[in-house]
């Protein structure tokens, strides 16, 4: 997705795309114009937003003009009350497709008096495929390159295969992680005790083949309740942090982190006392 976090975007970053020449690709889009209020205009806006949640996500942002695919100018669009639009395309978004795109966010970026630009962050979805539901319409859609299209019966049917798997692959991953800390082969030699696991699992881990790159990885995440004596260092799993001490081979450690090339996080910690604690291995895992 070009703007991951709407909420960091600035005047400056719309007005410089004209003068990089950014290109159109299957994570941005640009519009002219404002949505329409007809059938036509709100149906090729679900496409959009259908086909972004359908692949791997993007952005669509409204009141750039466009040259060969490339961001000539920045024009934007007029609006007398952008909260009152936001909502309009917000309703368009949710009574049009079905399952219900689970998050869109939709951003008014001023530049002065009226003018400004909509900036639409559409997430890969989780839950996808996504169908057009507006007045019957029916259809699912893809994007690729910087284009939508009607996505086959084969496409369909991967997409829900894909969507039922996922929670599958997820329990997979962390069952076996959970199998190779009980059994003493984690990423460093524990101490003796409860061992409470948080495992967090970035969605697009699952659903796409990425890398972290080691640079992304070294953004120190101590182990948990342990900010002192923390020792560090790349691994062929990940980039692992340790607590207790700056010799990682010498002795049983209290508790690390890791942060796997796959973007996924564990973090494990030792309860000493076991009497606080009922189980021998707790596990809390999350989504992002």
């Amino acid at each position: 997705m070009f703007f991951r976090d709407l909420q960091n975007v600035i005047l400056e970053d719309i007005i410089s795309l004209a003068a990089e020449g950014v290109v159109e690709s299957r994570t941005l889009d640009f519009k002219r114009d404002q949505i329409g209020s007809n059938d036509k205009a709100k149906r090729d806006f679900l496409k959009d937003v259908a086909a972004f949640a359908n692949t791997v996500g993007g952005t669509l942002l409204l009141g750039i003009c466009e040259k060969n695919g490339a961001a000539s100018t920045t024009p934007g669009i007029d609006l007398d009350d952008p909260d009152k639009e936001i909502l309009r395309l917000t309703d368009i978004i949710r009574s049009g497709i079905e399952p219900k795109v689970p998050r869109v966010d939709i951003r008014w970026i001023r530049r002065e008096g009226k003018n400004g630009f909509l900036a639409i962050n559409v997430p890969r979805s989780v839950i996808a495929p996504h169908c057009i539901t507006f007045q019957h319409h029916g259809k699912f859609y893809s994007r690729a390159n910087n284009a939508n299209y009607p996505m086959d019966v084969v496409e369909i049917r991967n997409a829900f295969l894909a969507g039922n798997s996922l929670p599958k692959l997820m329990r997979e991953y962390r069952d076996e992680r959970l199998a190779l800390i009980a059994s003493t082969e984690s990423p460093v030699e524990l101490e003796k005790g409860v061992k409470v696991t948080v495992h967090i699992f970035p969605e697009v881990s699952f659903l796409d083949k990425i890398q972290v790159s080691p640079s992304d990885q070294n953004s120190l995440i101590p182990p948990i309740g342990h900010r002192r004596s923390v020792d560090s260092r790349y691994t062929i799993d990940g980039y692992l942090t340790v607590a207790g001490g700056y010799d990682l081979e010498s002795r049983p450690h209290p508790a690390y982190t890791l942060v796997s090339s796959n973007g996924i996080i564990e973090s494990v910690v030792i309860e000493r006392n076991e009497k606080n604690l009922s189980y021998t291995q707790i596990t809390l895992s999350t989504i992002l």
